[in-house]
């Protein structure tokens, strides 16, 4: 990809994570970014590759999403994926999946 970056470059941005999703994981629990993923069925979850719906646009405020966005990163069960992901990559297939935490 850094070689298609540099074949590109000028014409058009490429894009692209250069580590794995274990390691991503990992970076975006320690440091969550700020933007919260809404789906086309209104659950708002952390991010795509975590399972996990924090709120639901039909329920929530904004004001309320935010708040259990942030709570979702703290959660024991997003903690517990992360680390299931960082042993076994393939466990990421999971994040499809819209599984309500209890916040």
């Amino acid at each position: 990809m850094n070689k298609k970056a540099k074949q590109y470059e000028g014409k058009m941005r490429i894009y692209f994570h250069p580590r794995d999703i274990a390691e991503e994981l990992q970076i975006k629990f320690k440091q969550p970014t700020g933007n919260p993923i809404i789906t086309a069925n209104g659950k708002v979850k952390l991010i795509n590759s975590v399972p996990y719906v924090v709120a639901d646009v039909r329920k929530h405020s904004f004001e309320e999403m935010w708040e259990r966005y942030k709570k979702g990163w703290k959660h024991p069960k997003v903690a517990e994926y992360v680390k299931e992901v960082a042993m076994n990559p393939k466990a990421v297939s999971k994040a499809i999946l819209q599984i309500e935490l209890d916040l």
